[in-house]
């Protein structure tokens, strides 16, 4: 078993989530207009970047234009993507009784549907962060000694770029669990009603929108349109991407066995979500840009906490750390993305 689950007696177990829950409350009840300013900011400033990038992509005859158009495009799908669309569809705002805001309502901008996506990410992956056989953000890319070699990881580095350039996609697919209809876990009937269809339907839609109706408003520009908002979805994979491999694929991670939290108190959810888990700092832009996901740890103990909080806590949850001898796994962004590099490389060999 791992020394992260065997480091907390039960009682200190029972301590550590009081004081987690604690902090929770506290957040919970504070919520209020300040909250529901900054998130309505976001919603208006992903719009305006949304509408100039389209607008300045369309100017196609004067090249700083439509460059700083992709630029824009680029920017809005990415915060709409992370500080938007992943954390209302935790139900961060689900407090403020606003449609617009409503978690369980809201479609994000890409080609997964948000039921799909809710169901993988909220209900599969932060119920199951860490175990390999279980955690469906532990894929076919090996960053860690503990996940088997096969031939194929000899190829990882390429296919990572692959993966990354095209990781809406690979979202999608993943979130549909398609392992469910080989094990029998769901009819095929039931897959593609609810599954497989809307996915279908949405990804229509979402292709039409980017390469069909805005290129064919350029007129004579159709194809350059097409291919700047091509660019712009390939930026905002990317990075989406390399903030998942951020949090999750990089060094100090726990990855554990499903025999190893067999039989153990529920409390050891929040030690598996520290150990799981990593920081990567970053300044306030660029937290934005990550959808404060670079407190990584504190959004895996606090999904549904407006995640603008997630800096103001962080001091607490590494206090809390210490406290506990617990790691608190924390590195500058570029550090993590050059890790993630490295490790893609050095993992690609037995």
């Amino acid at each position: 078993m791992s020394a992260g689950l065997e480091s907390v007696s039960p009682a200190r177990l029972l301590s550590l989530e009081e004081g987690l829950q604690e902090i929770q409350s506290r957040i919970s009840a504070s919520v209020g207009d300040a909250d529901l300013d900054y998130i309505y900011t976001v919603q208006r400033w992903v719009f305006i970047l949304e509408v100039a990038g389209r607008l300045l992509i369309f100017m196609f005859f004067f090249p700083p234009a439509y460059i700083l158009g992709v630029l824009f495009l680029s920017v809005s799908k990415i915060i709409e993507n992370t500080e938007l669309g992943h954390n209302l569809m935790h139900g961060q705002y689900d407090w403020a009784d606003d449609p617009l805001l409503a978690g369980s309502s809201y479609e994000f901008d890409v080609v997964a549907t948000s039921d799909n996506w809710r169901s993988g990410h909220n209900d599969h992956h932060h119920t199951n962060t860490g175990i390999e056989e279980l955690d469906n953000d532990i894929g076919v890319l090996r960053f860690s000694e503990n996940q088997a070699w096969r031939w194929y990881h000899l190829l990882q580095l390429p296919v990572a770029f692959v993966f990354a350039m095209l990781s809406q996609w690979g979202v999608a697919i993943q979130d549909m669990r398609i392992g469910d209809l080989s094990e029998g876990r769901i009819s095929v009937s039931s897959f593609w009603k609810y599954r497989f269809s809307p996915f279908l339907k949405k990804s229509f839609r979402k292709l039409a929108k980017d390469y069909v109706i805005f290129p064919a408003l350029s007129g004579p520009f159709f194809l350059q349109v097409l291919v700047c908002n091509l660019v712009a979805n390939c930026l905002r994979n990317v990075w989406v991407w390399l903030i998942i491999a951020c949090g999750h694929c990089v060094g100090g991670i726990t990855l554990y066995k499903k025999a190893d939290v067999v039989g153990l108190p529920e409390q050891h959810w929040f030690v598996r979500q520290i150990t799981s888990s990593a920081n990567f700092a970053t300044g306030k832009l660029m937290t934005i840009m990550t959808g404060h996901l670079g407190y990584h740890i504190e959004h895996h103990l606090f999904p549904t906490v407006p995640a603008r909080h997630y800096p103001a806590i962080s001091e607490e949850v590494r206090a809390i750390c210490r406290e506990y001898a617990l790691p608190y796994n924390d590195r500058p962004l570029g550090a993590r993305i050059g890790e993630v590099l490295v490790r893609l490389a050095r993992f690609s060999f037995p």
